[in-house]
Protein backbone atom coordinates (compact mmCIF):
# COMPACT_ATOMS: atom_id res chain seq x y z
CA UNK A 1 0.00 0.00 0.00
CA UNK A 2 1.26 3.46 -0.85
CA UNK A 3 1.54 6.28 1.65
CA UNK A 4 -0.13 9.60 0.83
CA UNK A 5 3.26 11.07 -0.09
CA UNK A 6 4.07 8.17 -2.41
CA UNK A 7 0.64 8.38 -4.01
CA UNK A 8 1.12 12.12 -4.67
CA UNK A 9 4.49 11.44 -6.27
CA UNK A 10 3.24 8.85 -8.75
CA UNK A 11 -0.30 10.14 -9.36
CA UNK A 12 0.69 12.25 -12.40
CA UNK A 13 2.12 9.17 -14.08
CA UNK A 14 -0.93 7.06 -13.28
CA UNK A 15 -3.26 9.77 -14.60
CA UNK A 16 -1.22 10.03 -17.77
CA UNK A 17 -1.15 6.26 -18.27
CA UNK A 18 -4.90 6.01 -17.66
CA UNK A 19 -5.63 8.04 -20.79
CA UNK A 20 -3.65 5.86 -23.18
CA UNK A 21 -4.02 2.30 -24.34
CA UNK A 22 -1.46 -0.48 -24.08
CA UNK A 23 0.27 0.71 -27.24
CA UNK A 24 0.68 4.24 -25.92
CA UNK A 25 -2.10 5.77 -28.01
CA UNK A 26 -5.12 7.77 -26.85
CA UNK A 27 -8.39 5.90 -27.30
CA UNK A 28 -11.05 6.98 -29.77
CA UNK A 29 -13.54 8.04 -27.09
CA UNK A 30 -11.06 10.33 -25.33
CA UNK A 31 -9.85 11.76 -28.63
CA UNK A 32 -13.43 12.59 -29.65
CA UNK A 33 -14.19 14.08 -26.23
CA UNK A 34 -11.12 16.29 -26.47
CA UNK A 35 -12.07 17.61 -29.90
CA UNK A 36 -15.69 18.26 -28.91
CA UNK A 37 -14.71 19.93 -25.62
CA UNK A 38 -12.20 22.23 -27.32
CA UNK A 39 -15.00 23.59 -29.55
CA UNK A 40 -18.13 23.35 -27.37
CA UNK A 41 -20.21 25.66 -29.58
CA UNK A 42 -19.43 23.77 -32.78
CA UNK A 43 -21.50 20.88 -34.09
CA UNK A 44 -19.63 18.04 -35.79
CA UNK A 45 -20.98 15.52 -38.23
CA UNK A 46 -19.33 12.10 -38.20
CA UNK A 47 -17.35 13.04 -41.32
CA UNK A 48 -16.21 16.33 -39.80
CA UNK A 49 -15.16 14.47 -36.63
CA UNK A 50 -13.13 12.00 -38.71
CA UNK A 51 -11.38 14.89 -40.43
CA UNK A 52 -10.70 16.61 -37.08
CA UNK A 53 -9.28 13.38 -35.65
CA UNK A 54 -7.01 12.90 -38.65
CA UNK A 55 -5.88 16.55 -38.38
CA UNK A 56 -5.12 15.92 -34.70
CA UNK A 57 -2.96 12.93 -35.65
CA UNK A 58 -5.27 10.14 -34.49
CA UNK A 59 -4.13 6.75 -35.79
CA UNK A 60 -6.95 4.67 -37.27
CA UNK A 61 -4.64 1.84 -38.41
CA UNK A 62 -5.70 -0.52 -35.63
CA UNK A 63 -9.40 -0.19 -36.43
CA UNK A 64 -10.67 -3.02 -38.62
CA UNK A 65 -13.98 -1.35 -39.41
CA UNK A 66 -14.57 1.81 -41.37
CA UNK A 67 -13.43 4.82 -39.24
CA UNK A 68 -16.78 6.54 -39.85
CA UNK A 69 -18.58 3.55 -38.37
CA UNK A 70 -16.33 3.52 -35.28
CA UNK A 71 -16.76 7.27 -34.79
CA UNK A 72 -20.54 7.10 -35.22
CA UNK A 73 -20.84 4.27 -32.70
CA UNK A 74 -18.61 6.08 -30.20
CA UNK A 75 -20.55 9.35 -30.52
CA UNK A 76 -23.86 7.55 -29.94
CA UNK A 77 -22.51 5.96 -26.75
CA UNK A 78 -21.74 9.24 -25.00
CA UNK A 79 -23.97 10.17 -22.08
CA UNK A 80 -26.75 12.68 -22.67
CA UNK A 81 -25.11 15.10 -20.23
CA UNK A 82 -21.84 15.05 -22.24
CA UNK A 83 -22.81 15.22 -25.89
CA UNK A 84 -25.92 16.60 -27.52
CA UNK A 85 -27.08 15.04 -30.77
CA UNK A 86 -29.15 17.11 -33.17
CA UNK A 87 -30.17 16.84 -36.77
CA UNK A 88 -28.96 19.61 -39.05
CA UNK A 89 -30.05 19.44 -42.70
CA UNK A 90 -31.07 15.82 -42.11
CA UNK A 91 -27.57 14.88 -40.88
CA UNK A 92 -26.81 13.85 -37.29
CA UNK A 93 -24.48 16.35 -35.64
CA UNK A 94 -22.91 16.33 -32.22
CA UNK A 95 -21.67 18.99 -29.83
CA UNK A 96 -20.15 19.02 -26.38
CA UNK A 97 -22.42 20.05 -23.50
CA UNK A 98 -20.50 18.39 -20.68
CA UNK A 99 -18.21 19.93 -18.15
CA UNK A 100 -15.13 21.68 -19.41
CA UNK A 101 -12.36 19.12 -19.71
CA UNK A 102 -9.16 20.07 -17.99
CA UNK A 103 -7.19 17.89 -20.34
CA UNK A 104 -4.60 15.43 -19.29
CA UNK A 105 -1.26 16.95 -18.53
CA UNK A 106 1.43 15.71 -20.85
CA UNK A 107 4.33 14.59 -18.73
CA UNK A 108 7.78 15.68 -19.71
CA UNK A 109 10.35 12.92 -20.08
CA UNK A 110 12.31 14.17 -17.04
CA UNK A 111 9.10 13.89 -14.93
CA UNK A 112 8.56 10.31 -16.07
CA UNK A 113 12.24 9.49 -15.43
CA UNK A 114 12.01 11.00 -11.93
CA UNK A 115 8.94 8.93 -11.05
CA UNK A 116 10.49 5.73 -12.44
CA UNK A 117 13.70 6.42 -10.50
CA UNK A 118 11.71 6.95 -7.32
CA UNK A 119 9.77 3.70 -7.83
CA UNK A 120 13.00 1.80 -8.62
CA UNK A 121 14.65 3.11 -5.47
CA UNK A 122 11.61 2.17 -3.42
CA UNK A 123 11.55 -1.32 -4.95
CA UNK A 124 15.28 -1.80 -4.20
CA UNK A 125 14.72 -0.70 -0.59
CA UNK A 126 11.88 -3.21 -0.23
CA UNK A 127 14.02 -6.01 -1.67
CA UNK A 128 16.88 -5.16 0.72
CA UNK A 129 14.43 -5.21 3.63
CA UNK A 130 13.10 -8.62 2.59
CA UNK A 131 16.65 -10.02 2.30
CA UNK A 132 17.52 -8.73 5.78
CA UNK A 133 14.38 -10.33 7.22
CA UNK A 134 15.13 -13.66 5.52
CA UNK A 135 18.71 -13.80 6.90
Amino acid sequence: MLSDDERRRIEPLLTYIDGIDSSGRVGLGDAIRDILAKSPKRCFTVTQMRDALIDAGFDFSRYTSNPLSSISTTLKRFKDNEVEMMEINEVDSYRWIGKKRSGKKKLEQHEIDSIISYLSDRSAENEEGEETENN
